[in-house]
């Protein structure tokens, strides 16, 4: 219930919360032993059912607009889908691609976005089901920014924390991986004077 409500907020609050709709979908995968248990348990599951109806129901109590002027909001969207009427240019996306990583270099230290793009491959091949729940809320929401050239703070600002908890995950991992007390001193000084 609460995940449907948080994700109603989300999409309430900015159409670009919509790129949340499968988080609980992947809860629920990484929550079972394997994927394909995940997969077919997926419709048999109340919880999931729970969180999508309750989606659902708190977006249409946040947002009465939907029915009391219908037109205009399917208008709204169709703005959206459309990048405001003017269709979807795949090379403007990939320029817009460019743009958003141009933002990120000034938004961030070169050491961060270095470090921010090795933490996100150590995660795509770890097997630590928490560390795999936050990328699949990262890289859908990075994938929405750079098709849609989001070039504000505001929207990038939403991946700092996701970011923040792998790269301290990959961190701590290499930390544990150091045997020798004082390279682990010189290692955590480095990272403390780098950042």
């Amino acid at each position: 219930f609460w995940a449907g409500l948080t994700l109603a907020a989300a999409i309430s609050s900015q159409y670009s919360g919509v790129c949340f709709v499968f988080v609980p979908l992947f809860a629920h995968i990484l929550s079972r032993p394997t994927v394909l248990t995940g997969l077919k348990s997926i419709l048999k599951d109340k919880k999931i059912w729970i969180s999508y109806l309750s989606c659902i129901l708190v977006y249409l109590l946040l947002n009465p607009f939907i029915y009391l002027s219908s037109a205009e909001f399917i208008s709204d969207i169709r703005d959206v889908l459309a990048g405001r009427g003017g269709g979807i240019d795949l090379v403007a996306r990939g320029n817009a691609a460019i743009d958003t990583f141009k933002i990120f270099s000034v938004s961030y230290t070169p050491f961060f976005i270095i470090l921010g793009i090795i933490a996100l491959i150590w995660a795509a091949q770890s097997r630590n089901k928490k560390v795999s729940l936050v990328l699949c809320w990262i890289l859908p929401y990075l994938l929405f920014i750079i098709i849609t050239g989001a070039l504000n703070s505001r929207h990038q600002i939403l991946i700092a924390p996701g970011l923040f908890l792998i790269i301290a995950g990959l961190l701590q991992s290499i930390y544990r991986a150091i045997k020798n007390r004082i390279i682990r001193i010189i290692f955590m000084l480095s990272v403390m004077a780098a950042c």
